[in-house]
């Protein structure tokens, strides 16, 4: 597996994790910061990483996921990398940005969902976003059409109907 790759896949668990530990709330990126390097700024050793996610592991599916993950790290000689790291004078490597991406891409697709979607956890009837957006309620970085299918974000739910009930 490529250095790219494995950086994509422990931003995956880093945010299955997250997920885990506030039941969908959103998070910043100092908030995954935090999670990944502990109290460390400029970065921490890749050893230090797993350390700092296996004390938020909660399930053992992801305890395992860990496991096996950190095991690839090793055989790949990435132990002695440093993540986030801002101290030394380098450019950008392609798997620093196969980890920002990667988070960024997970956040996106976390808070942007269909209309049936949305009417299911918020338990609304079938058509009421869609005449909420007919009628110009949601703003036009809240809610679109792509082809046939309306999507809208979290943020637009919340500011229309409130927070998502417990319930979903």
């Amino acid at each position: 597996m490529e250095k790219e790759n494995l950086f994509k896949s422990l931003a995956r668990l880093v945010f299955k994790i997250a997920r885990e530990q506030t039941k969908i709330e959103m998070l910043t990126y100092a908030d995954y910061y935090y999670m990944v390097c502990g109290t460390t700024w400029g970065g921490a050793r890749l050893i230090e990483v797993f350390q700092n996610l296996r004390s938020y592991a909660e399930t053992e599916e992801t305890k395992r996921e860990l496991k096996e993950l950190q095991e690839k790290f090793k055989e790949s000689v990435l132990m002695d990398y440093r993540l986030f790291d801002v101290d030394v004078d380098r450019r950008k490597d392609d798997w620093e940005r196969a980890f920002f991406l990667e988070i960024l891409q997970l956040l996106a697709f976390e808070h942007i969902m269909t209309f049936p979607e949305a009417e299911k956890r918020w338990n609304l009837g079938t058509s009421t976003l869609r005449k909420a957006a007919r009628s110009g309620r949601f703003s036009e970085c809240e809610a679109r059409k792509s082809e046939k299918t309306w999507l809208v974000t979290r943020s637009g739910m919340e500011r229309l109907y409130g927070k998502e009930p417990e319930n979903f």
